[in-house]
């Protein structure tokens, strides 16, 4: 049986990089965070093809190219958003 720990020391000894060295995007927490929404709405955009991402593997991180323009074109989305922006609601 494998361990978190054993994978680790098995990844060090080979000199197998993990995901984080292989995304050059946002997680979907990161993108999450940085659009100020819940995770759940960063998958919805993905399912609905909003948001563009790729997996670097099954199973693995999402890894989302946020750049300018599209930030801006979801920024206005929950900004326009009775359920994302509850400032507006209020």
């Amino acid at each position: 049986m494998f361990t978190v720990d054993s994978v680790k020391w098995i990844r060090y000894i080979h000199k197998i990089p993990g995901y984080a060295s292989q995304r050059r995007g946002l997680s979907i927490k990161e993108a999450a965070e940085r659009l100020k929404v819940s995770p759940g709405v960063v998958y919805y955009w993905l399912n609905r093809g909003i948001l563009a991402a790729e997996k670097i593997a099954p199973g693995g991180p999402w890894n989302i190219q946020l750049d300018e323009q599209k930030e801006l074109e979801l920024r206005e989305r929950i900004k326009n958003s009775g359920h994302l922006n509850r400032a507006k609601s209020c």
